[in-house]
């Protein structure tokens, strides 16, 4: 499978910035995020060495520091299983929840791309964080699906399909009471209730992408 890109920097400062604003906080969250996966030992250790996630842990090595790193994007090359896991369930612009969401409403009494790397915005960020992994946890770690970067207009399409997926299953299931034989009833009527279900299920979780 193709990498999955959550994020990039460039998504944030290609259009409207603020002027009043450095352009290194458009990654302030990514790096944030990043350093709460490392210091979670949830990070990929093939792509940040010991020596980076000893110096993370340590805090000689910030969220600003990750930018040229990792190039400014957040992909699944940074994170374990785990952490992976758990960023397709909570790095999702249409999740629920979603990082995106918690991070502004963690910092919505400040301006847009003010907040700034320091050890205070970690602390706030870290909590929410945390209470989100916990949540993940106890709710048995559900598994989502995650698309490769610049993918959404595949999103689209593939909930385009999954509908018509569905209607196709209900019409089979329909049309199913209008056959005479009983034989051929059954199979209409249970291939159209598959059909139905595994397009519903597709529809739902094209939904969390």
């Amino acid at each position: 499978m193709a990498n999955v890109k959550y994020d990039d920097w460039s998504w944030h400062t290609g259009g409207v910035f603020p002027a009043d604003q450095p352009q290194i906080n458009g990654f302030t969250h990514i790096g944030m995020y990043l350093v709460w996966l490392i210091r979670h030992d949830l990070s990929n250790p093939a792509r940040h060495d010991s020596r980076e996630v000893s110096e993370v842990k340590a805090g000689t090595i910030t969220a600003h520091d990750l930018a040229e790193a990792i190039d400014g994007k957040l992909t699944a090359d940074d994170m374990a299983p785990d952490g992976k896991a758990f960023s397709d369930w909570y790095y999702s612009p249409e999740g629920n929840p979603a990082y995106l969401a918690d991070w502004a409403n963690t910092f919505r009494n400040q301006p847009n791309y003010s907040v700034g790397d320091s050890p205070e915005t970690y602390a706030r960020i870290e909590r929410v964080i945390d209470a989100r992994f916990e949540q993940w946890t106890a709710a048995g770690r559900p598994i989502t699906w995650a698309l490769p970067a610049g993918s959404q207009s595949r999103v689209r399409s593939v909930k385009l399909i999954a509908a018509v997926g569905m209607l196709i299953g209900l019409a089979l299931a329909v049309i199913s009471v209008l056959v005479p034989a009983a034989g051929a009833r059954g199979f209409l009527t249970a291939t159209g209730i598959v059909i139905l279900v595994a397009s519903a299920t597709i529809y739902r979780r094209a939904g969390r992408w």
